[in-house]
């Protein structure tokens, strides 16, 4: 055998065997390209899965929080109702505490009862003073409507009759405003100063 057919021979297998290892590498390369694809597919499916719990606990957390809302609002609601109550029955309990308080102090002699009756006799107009009034400021208010009817006699113009007659409207609402505002702030400063 001569000596080019050996070095054939010899290049052969070199070439073969760069070829091969050019081959292994390629091949490592692409299956390490591979597996950097799948971690960077996979981190992207982590991050994407951490981002789908982070929004689903923050739901969760903006749920319990509106809930924890909604329930103090239903317990602020029942206490004031629970405290309006309170604050009447110490209130009837009061004027039933006075009324008891005129009998036991007055002596049973004429000056004695009289004065009971007079206490009582205040006691009644107390109670019956907002009712009255309301209703006189109405009773008033009805009687002008009804001066202004009998005035106008259905010959006063259509816009100058409305004219009046929104005035009176607007008297009512006033009153029914004024009166209503005045029961129940009266009773949130009595609970105030309490």
């Amino acid at each position: 055998m001569d000596l080019s057919a050996l070095f054939g021979i010899a290049d052969g297998a070199f070439t073969g065997g760069l070829f091969g290892l050019a081959g292994t590498a390629i091949h490592a390369g692409l299956k390490a390209w591979d597996g950097h694809q799948e971690t960077k597919k996979e981190l992207a499916h982590r991050d994407y899965d951490l981002q789908e719990l982070t929004l689903n606990n923050q739901l969760q957390v903006e749920m319990e929080e509106s809930r924890l809302v909604g329930a103090k609002m239903e317990a602020d609601n029942r206490l004031a109702v629970t405290e309006e109550q309170v604050a009447g029955e110490m209130r009837t309990a009061s004027y039933e505490h006075d009324r008891s308080a005129y009998t036991q102090t007055l002596s049973d002699t004429f000056s004695g009862r009289l004065a009971r009756f007079l206490l009582a006799a205040v006691d009644v107009v107390r109670g019956l003073m907002r009712p009255a009034i309301t209703v006189a400021m109405l009773w008033m208010l009805w009687e002008i409507g009804s001066m202004l009817q009998r005035i106008t006699g259905g010959t006063m113009p259509v816009d100058q009759a409305s004219a009046l007659w929104l005035q009176v409207v607007t008297a009512i609402i006033t009153l029914a405003t004024t009166c209503v505002t005045w029961w129940f702030g009266s009773r949130q400063l009595r609970r105030a100063g309490s």
